[in-house]
């Protein structure tokens, strides 16, 4: 990643949510400020699935921070592929992929989070994590360390690869958006989403496994710790080791309470 000024070091974050999931977001905002150092800067796009106006404010109100800048971006549905009104996942996953040609040109980086996330260490230590000519940076998924794992990457996607092959996490990317754009890796995996919408297991994140194939680095697992993971058995999450388990334990930087049972329920 191309390095930070020393003095200020400036950042952009973005996040999708809708009403539901107001709470979480009013926390992830505050976790973020509250660990950011004093000498940055964070502009924050929120792409909004249907956050109302008092919501908002509330919002605004708790994130009060001379750092802070906020944006907000409502989609047009008709731009994202859909998702079976079955499932639990809305459509608005997918705009995750839209979220690079929102941003102006000289933004050459940005970190894509959840909302539903508890961020406990400064963000802006992601700035000092190389990219080089990776398209992305981001943790191995928890459930799907690799992509042959269950509910990994479908068959027909993984194009000869090894299913050895490392399979990573959507909840946290840092995009090194000059090469993504050259590559259009959004139009890519908007493309593999809308050809592919029924042998999909993880929507947006197996069209991004697809298209960014070996291209990514991975990053620590401490920056995506799965309390409901912690206690399975090294069969389910044999990528982690007993010392990185004892690091998830004693020293997370990002904990995210994926999965239908939230905190906040």
């Amino acid at each position: 990643m191309r390095p930070h000024a020393a003095s200020r070091p400036r950042l952009t974050v973005a996040t999708l949510a809708d009403e539901r999931f107001v709470l979480p977001l009013a926390t992830f905002g505050r976790s973020l400020l509250d660990h950011l150092r004093t000498d940055a800067t964070v502009e924050l796009l929120v792409i909004d699935g249907g956050i109302s106006a008092r919501s908002r404010e509330r919002l605004l109100a708790s994130w009060s921070d001379p750092r802070l800048t906020v944006r907000w971006r409502v989609l047009d549905p008709a731009l994202l592929p859909s998702i079976s009104p079955l499932g639990r996942i809305p459509a608005l996953t997918y705009a995750r992929l839209l979220i690079p040609s929102l941003l102006a040109d000289e933004c050459e980086s940005l970190v894509i989070l959840d909302a539903d996330q508890l961020i406990l260490t400064d963000l802006t230590r992601l700035l000092d994590e190389p990219l080089g000519d990776a398209l992305l940076l981001a943790p191995r998924d928890t459930f799907i360390p690799f992509i042959s794992s269950p509910n990994g990457l479908p068959l027909v996607l993984r194009g000869g690869r090894d299913p050895s092959d490392s399979y990573f996490t959507g909840a946290l990317m840092v995009l090194n958006l000059p090469v993504w754009r050259a590559e259009r890796v959004s139009e890519q995996a908007l493309g593999v989403a809308r050809s592919h919408q029924r042998e999909l297991h993880t929507y947006d994140q197996d069209a991004l496994n697809a298209v960014v194939g070996s291209r990514w680095r991975e990053l620590d697992p401490r920056w995506q710790v799965q309390p409901r993971a912690l206690g399975l058995s090294p069969k389910v999450t044999p990528h982690l080791g007993d010392e990185q388990r004892k690091l998830c334990r004693e020293d997370p930087w990002i904990v995210h309470f994926s999965g239908r049972l939230k905190p906040w329920l």
